[in-house]
């Protein structure tokens, strides 16, 4: 992971911790303003909290099958990473809508 260099190791799982950590926020922000505050709880419930804790529960068993499978892990990342563009090409064009948030006193 860290091409032999104990520090770059260490590098490399401190930007992943970021990006996961990104990641979270991101989903939250997102389903709030797609979705709305009626819909936010259930929305970010079932994608937030079932299908991301699912994919991180099943994805490494998933990754190692297939890297067994192929005889290696390289195919199972290019695979991975166009089917990340393709996905992030899809969501290219939705937009967050804008809502106007009013607070009571």
């Amino acid at each position: 992971l860290g091409l032999g260099n104990p520090l770059l190791a260490v590098l490399t799982f401190c930007v992943i911790g970021l990006f996961v950590g990104a990641q979270t926020n991101c989903l939250a922000f997102g389903t709030l303003k797609l979705f709305g505050r009626d819909w936010y709880g259930r929305v970010y419930g079932l994608i937030g909290v079932g299908m991301f804790y699912i994919g991180v529960g099943v994805g490494p068993w998933v990754f190692a099958r297939l890297a067994e499978f192929m005889g290696s892990y390289a195919p199972v990342y290019f695979a991975w990473s166009a089917l990340a563009i393709v996905v992030s090409l899809i969501l290219l064009p939705l937009r967050l809508k804008r809502y106007v948030t009013t607070e009571v006193d």
